[in-house]
């Protein structure tokens, strides 16, 4: 038995052996397939060996990954050396759980990578270092290469750094300058506490050129006097934010209720508001169901990872907005697709005026979306990914317009609707208690807008829109509904 056992582990580390020869050869050849890479538990040698290879120029790798490996100090240069290089089409970069001490990034590891993206030439978009020992030092030489405005990274995991308050102020100065490209950082366990911490990040919040809509810090120490900052932030409306995970990080009662009072104003973009792992018990749970009762834009507030958290009220309202907002998302497509198909069959009548005009497409209106990355908001990814930024422009208006009322209580059904109305909102607190001009669409009470006419008032610019255009109302309404509208 003994033998029988030592074949079969010399022969699956034979096959390892091969099939690590196997991949160096491909990568060798430039072999057009293999565009992702991940390598984990090899040695210094294999390493080496690996980034030799690349050296000679492979254009068709994009993402490698390299997951606790004997990574010797040297060979950061060797790596930064791959990324510059012209021929390189790497643009996901992780170098991460690098729990042997010897082999983590430090200081001067991150100041020669920092160095090397700094030059401009790199194509990375996406880089993991999350558990490396740079520290506050590393975390400011990544601040260097984000304000200067040469990186293309908008997507950057520094979790579990030891980086402290003072690290992330130059972070914070670089992203809120507006000179990076960045979107989503995660700054999960590091050493980020209490009230000076939250305040240090405060800026991004409120800057107008940041491009920052995910912000990770779960499992630091800000506590009930980091939340209020948070909250505070977060009640002015003015965050770009679409994710904010501030999981275990030592929230109480207190916290759960400020937060709770920020999210019971629909004046953010906030969707996910992730607080699973702290101290919020059934006081704090009530205060963010009373907000999210009425709260229409959050979606996920973490009660999946934990069951201490759980609560039925808070799991029925984010499903209930989940909902509501993949309705809109669904409505919009159907109107991009549509704009899509009338500015082609125009375009085939122009080509050939003489052939008979050929019957719409009866394929699904929620075809399969192609996957791109990088789009300056939600609903360009939309107009790119259906082809219809070409479409007729009337349609991709509407589109728009309707994107806009994605949080809109429209796209509740009855029954939810009936359920929030037992109680009246004291911060819905009107400035003129008029009635909606765009009658045929709204009946509701609205706020005087901004018009050459000061006696038109409309409760949104989605109204004033259908108003002027005489579109049909179009919330709520199914894909089906929606395409006999419209055609």
């Amino acid at each position: 038995m003994d033998i029988l056992i030592a074949s079969i582990f010399s022969v699956y580390m034979l096959n390892e052996k091969k099939m690590d020869q196997d991949i160096l050869d491909r990568l060798w050849r430039n072999d057009p397939s293999l565009t992702e890479l991940t390598i984990e538990f090899k040695s210094e040698n294999d390493i080496e060996s690996l980034l030799q290879t690349l050296s000679f120029g492979n254009s068709a790798l994009t993402k490698l990954t390299l997951y606790n490996n004997e990574i010797g100090k040297y060979m950061i240069q060797a790596l930064v050396d791959i990324l510059l290089d012209k021929r390189s089409a790497l643009t996901h970069l992780s170098i991460n759980n690098q729990y042997d001490s010897i082999y983590k990034i430090g200081e001067a590891e991150m100041q020669i990578l920092a160095t090397g993206l700094l030059s401009g030439s790199s194509k990375l978009t996406h880089l993991n270092l999350e558990t490396n020992d740079f520290g506050d030092d590393g975390a400011q030489a990544l601040a260097k290469v984000l304000s200067s405005g040469q990186s293309l990274i908008t997507k950057m995991n520094i979790g579990n750094n030891y980086i402290t308050n003072d690290g992330i102020q130059a972070l914070v100065t670089a992203i809120s300058e507006g000179n990076s490209q960045l979107t989503v950082l995660n700054m999960e366990y590091n050493l980020i506490m209490g009230q000076d911490g939250a305040l240090k990040l405060t800026p991004i919040f409120f800057s107008k050129k940041s491009t920052l809509t995910v912000l990770k810090i779960g499992g630091n120490r800000i506590g009930n006097s980091g939340a209020k900052i948070f909250a505070d932030a977060l009640s002015l409306g003015k965050s770009r934010l679409t994710v904010l995970d501030l999981s275990e990080n030592e929230i109480g009662n207190e916290g759960a209720k400020v937060l709770a009072t920020a999210i019971s104003f629909d004046n953010f973009r906030l969707t996910e508001l992730l607080l699973w792992g702290n101290d919020i018990y059934d006081d704090g749970k009530k205060f963010l169901e009373d907000a999210l009762r009425h709260n229409t834009t959050l979606i996920d507030i973490g009660i999946g990872y934990d069951e201490d958290f759980f609560s039925n009220a808070l799991l029925a309202y984010t499903k209930r907005n989940k909902r509501a907002q993949k309705k809109a998302k669904k409505a919009v497509i159907a109107i991009l697709i549509l704009s899509k198909r009338k500015f082609e069959k125009q375009k085939r009548k122009e080509e050939d005026e003489d052939e008979d005009e050929e019957d719409e497409d009866e394929e699904d209106l929620l075809e399969p979306l192609k996957t791109k990355n990088n789009y300056d908001t939600v609903f360009e990814k939309l107009l790119r990914e259906t082809g219809s930024q070409q479409g007729a422009s009337y349609l991709i208006d509407m589109a728009k317009e309707l994107w806009k009322t994605r949080y809109d209580t429209s796209w509740w059904t009855n029954a939810e609707r009936r359920e929030v109305r037992l109680e009246q909102r004291s911060d819905k607190r009107l400035k003129t208690m008029q009635t909606c001009i765009a009658s045929h669409i709204c009946d509701n009470k609205a706020i005087l807008m901004e018009a050459s006419d000061p006696t038109q008032v409309f409760c949104s610019s989605y109204c004033q829109f259908m108003h002027y255009t005489g579109a049909p109302d179009l919330r709520g309404m199914n894909v089906e509904q929606i395409k006999q509208a419209l055609n």
